[in-house]
This record gives C-alpha cells, structure tokens and sequence, in this order.
C-alpha cells in the first residue's frame, strides 16, 4: 500500500510581496465594500513568483490525484474482501445445509435396520418357545419322538437360517453406522475448513 494515501496534502498559499523593494500596487475598485468611494489596493505580484506558484498549484493537484487513485484502490481492496466474505458465508450455509438431509437418510436407514434386527430376534425367540413346547410334548408322548426330531431338525436349520439373516443384518448395520460416521466427519470436517477460512480472512478485513 502506497504510504501517500495516508500523508495530508497541503496547497500552497500565493506569498506576499516583499517589503524590501515594493512594487507597484494594483488599484482594485470596490463600491460594494467601499461605499465612501475610497480605492483599496492589491500588492502586485511580479511574473516569476506567479509561475512558480501556478507550478506549485498543478503539483498540488497532481498529488491530490495520485491520493485519491490510493484512496479508490483502498476502497477497491476492501471491497473484493467483503466480497470474499460474504461467498465464505454462503459456502459455510450451503455446507450446513447439505449434512443435514445426509444425515437424516443415514439415521432413517439406521432405525429400519435396527427394527428389522429386532424382528428377526423376535422370531428366533418364538422358535425356541415352540421348539421347547414340541419337547415337551415328546417326553410325554414316545410315539411322536421321531417326528418332534424331524421337527427339530427342520426347526435347526429354520433357526439357522434366520440366524444368517440376522448375521447379513448385523453386518449391514454395522456398514450403515460406518458410512453414516463416515459421512458425518466428512461434514464436520467439510464445516470447519469453511470456518477456519472464514476466520482466517477476518482478521485481513479487520485490518484494512
């Protein structure tokens, strides 16, 4: 940045005459200031010290244009940071806005999940009751032994079955939990680099 946008910038003033050797006075008529008639007089200004004050005035108006292109460049700067800013705002909004369904599908699917494990627990304990009951019954009836073991045994592999199912569930769950952490660090983390730019860029804006 350029130091002279910060300097004041003074004109300089048309100097007196010297009163070591007066020149000649201009005569200047002013009725409206002078009712009585009286004549007031300027000090005449010889030609050399008039350029040099007419330089004076074109440096003065040179510098004050150089301030304000630093002033408009300043104001330029500041303006692309607030820009800035506000586009981090809206990618923070946008990011805040994208977790949230992503994480109500993960736990949508994580409770469907979790229910149909509960189900197939259900069944498996429904089995056990009505397997224990059919041995039950062949203790008290020894004819119908060798059919309560075939029910058994058809009960053994239904059982085994619903056991594999609840293995597939349990596997499926535990991918679901993983992708569903997996995905919420993603936004989390996705969140705090917004915020850590964010918060980074603040401070330059403060600044300047």
């Amino acid at each position: 940045m350029d130091d002279s946008g910060d300097q004041s910038i003074t004109c300089p003033v048309l100097p007196e005459a010297s009163s070591s050797s007066p020149p000649a006075a201009v005569p200047l008529r002013s009725p409206s200031s002078f009712p009585s008639g009286r004549v007031s007089f300027l000090p005449a200004i010889n030609r050399r010290t008039l350029r040099s004050y007419i330089d004076d005035l074109y440096d003065c108006a040179e510098a004050r244009q150089y301030q304000l292109t630093d002033y408009i460049a300043i104001h330029d700067r500041l303006r692309a940071q607030e820009i800035r800013g506000d586009r981090s705002e809206r990618q923070l909004r946008d990011v805040q806005e994208f977790a949230g369904p992503i994480r109500q599908s993960v736990n949508k699917q994580y409770n469907n999940l979790r229910d149909s494990w509960a189900d197939a627990e259900q069944k498996i304990a429904e089995f056990q009751e009505e397997l224990a009951d059919q041995e039950e019954r062949l203790q008290e009836i020894p004819i119908l032994k060798f059919s309560l073991l075939k029910l058994k045994a058809a009960r053994h592999d239904e059982q085994e079955k619903h056991r594999c199912q609840l293995a597939i569930l349990q596997n499926e769950l535990k991918s679901v939990i993983a992708s569903s952490k997996d995905a919420d660090d993603q936004a989390k983390l996705k969140i705090e680099n917004a915020k850590t730019r964010f918060a980074a860029r603040q401070p330059a804006i403060m600044r300047e």
